[in-house]
């Protein structure tokens, strides 16, 4: 008796990981965490109605420009790394013609290609790289992506924690919003010196050389408080916009509250306008 009961709980369990495993896909793409934005991304880029400008880049972008007003098209993403955006590049139908990616202190300042849980949830949602995309990110990060496919299942299972973490978060706040304070990541930026890795520059350039339509990059402003030593990197074109922004136009340390947020969406415009590259007038 004890040995059925033993035989038919690990059946179960073996069952379970494999429905879990089946519907790993479907639990990326609704996980409350920060990843599923990337699958939104992804079904954006292979719908028929993608526009023909795009703009990259992270939470700065996601959130403090308006590419309604530039005619385009907003793939930014929390977090989101120039490696990342350089994968999602390759994804780009053909009738886009311009990009532009919004380039921040942070994104700069990192020496990674990509975050392991973004490009799992990339992978679970339908992402292959192509072999040239492998060969440039193995090349400039000594970084290799790993396409096996039950490998991203089984890894994917951090989006079923973070699924029951948020729940619990909200249970416990009461379904209230939680954050953190813009002068507690003061504190936390104070003695920060963002540079620029050489990796990331490097990693611009592959996506410039390898864009086949119009690139552009834009230095985001960067607060009157933090320390930043950034500028455009040579042979590209780039648009520095980093004291753009006085101290009263920033939410918090790195992101643009609306009135900053309308003043980046306009030299943004500007500077495709100077480009003849605004599409929409």
């Amino acid at each position: 008796m004890f040995l059925r009961r033993a035989i038919a709980l690990s059946l179960c369990v073996i069952a379970g990981a494999a429905v879990a495993l089946v519907l790993m896909p479907r639990i990326a793409r609704v996980s409350p965490d920060d990843t599923a934005r990337l699958c939104t991304i992804l079904d954006a880029l292979h719908s028929d109605r993608t526009p023909p400008l795009v703009l990259f880049g992270d939470s700065v972008g996601l959130f403090g420009v308006d590419t309604r007003q530039l005619g385009g098209s907003n793939l930014c993403s929390p977090a989101q790394t120039i490696g990342e955006g350089f994968l999602l590049q390759q994804e780009l139908p053909p009738n886009v013609n311009v990009v532009v990616h919004l380039v921040t202190p942070s994104m700069l300042d990192r020496n990674d290609a990509v975050d392991p849980d973004h490009y799992n949830a990339m992978r679970l949602c339908g992402y292959t790289p192509h072999v040239e995309t492998r060969a440039v990110i193995a090349r400039v990060f000594r970084f290799d992506l790993d396409p096996h496919p039950l490998r991203d299942r089984w890894y994917g299972r951090r989006h079923v924690r973070a699924a029951i973490e948020g729940f619990a978060r909200d249970v416990l706040r009461g379904h209230r919003p939680g954050g953190w304070l813009p002068e507690q990541r003061f504190a936390d930026l104070a003695g920060a010196q963002f540079t620029m890795s050489a990796s990331q520059v490097q990693m611009l350039r592959e996506c410039a050389a390898r864009a086949r339509r119009r690139y552009l990059v834009v230095l985001a402003p960067v607060h009157p408080r933090l320390h930043a030593r950034v500028a455009c990197p040579s042979g590209i074109d780039c648009v520095d916009l980093t004291r753009l922004l006085s101290e009263r136009e920033f939410l918090d340390p790195m992101h643009a509250n609306p009135d900053g947020a309308r003043k980046l969406t306009a030299a943004i415009r500007d500077a495709l306008a100077a480009r003849r590259l605004l599409l929409r007038e």
